[in-house]
């Protein structure tokens, strides 16, 4: 039944697919015939769309779980050529296995005079190697959400950019964790998230906005680097050059210092932060 395989790791509208994919059992068929039309305007995704509607038509008495599993599956299957960025890991919501009943029992726990934060667990993504996974937890009290990011490689962790569906990109703190007031984001739309560590970093230290907007502007450089910062309308541009090893460039640059952030797209060595000066102790980051 399933003869022809093609797979996606890396592609443009990869968000697109899995939502389809994982809600196509589910959806009125309004819905269904709008998402369709989109996706037929990629190049890569007619023969997708055919493959899970002949799987549709042919597993119609199967259960809706079933049908999801294997469609999200068969999206992983066409490489579209674009070579995945080296400092990016790709974390999946997997479904886990159905719990055995527990044996009753109890628990014991020390008192603590501080208040206690009530978390409840919302979702567990993984990367395909196993090395990496992100937590993610729904603190009631505050009404945030808790992301909290574990790999084996310690280096990945502090300051790490995480891109969810539709959502520009979130930082962690040097721990591995941030905070989202839950009404930012749609948890449901997350079966899939990507993860940039920084592939540079430099110590910026303190910068003038009277240095910015002077004709040099600042210049900061590093072995694998430079980038040129300007003044412009509503914040700083910057032109970043890249000829650290490798193939693929920069995607971001960010500048991290106490109590603030802000981050940018590369785009063509062009980028854009939305910030004024550089605080006393500035690191800007490349992922």
């Amino acid at each position: 039944m399933f003869e022809k395989r093609i797979v996606i790791t890396n592609h443009p509208n990869i968000e697109t697919l899995e939502l389809y994919a994982l809600r196509r059992s589910g959806l009125p068929t309004e819905q269904a015939l709008v998402i369709m039309e989109h996706l037929k305007r990629c190049s890569y995704c007619s023969d997708i769309i055919e493959e899970i509607d002949d799987l549709m038509r042919e597993t119609a008495q199967v259960d809706n779980a079933l049908i999801a599993r294997e469609t999200a599956r068969i999206m992983r299957l066409a490489t579209t050529g674009t070579p995945a960025a080296r400092n990016e890991t790709v974390l999946y919501l997997m479904p886990s296995a159905e719990a055995s009943p527990a044996d009753q029992g109890f628990a014991l726990a020390a008192k603590s005079e501080e208040a206690q934060i009530d978390f409840r667990p919302i979702a567990t993504l993984y990367s395909d190697d196993g090395h990496t996974l992100l937590r993610i937890l729904h603190e009631r009290d505050q009404e945030t959400y808790f992301f909290q990011l574990m790999s084996e490689h310690t280096d990945h962790i502090p300051y790490a950019l995480l891109l969810a569906p539709g959502k520009e990109p979130m930082m962690t703190d040097p721990e591995g964790a941030f905070r989202i007031d839950d009404s930012e984001l749609d948890i449901v739309q997350i079966v899939s998230m990507s993860v940039f560590y920084a592939l540079d970093r430099m110590k910026a230290g303190r910068i003038e906005n009277y240095e910015l907007v002077s004709h040099e502007g600042v210049l900061l450089a590093s072995e694998d680097s430079t980038i040129h910062f300007r003044a412009a309308e509503h914040g700083i541009d910057a032109v970043v050059r890249w000829h650290g090893a490798g193939t693929t460039p920069p995607r971001y640059i960010a500048v991290v210092a106490r109590g603030m952030h802000a981050i940018g797209a590369v785009e063509n060595d062009q980028a854009h932060l939305a910030m004024s000066s550089f605080p006393d102790d500035s690191i800007v980051l490349l992922y």
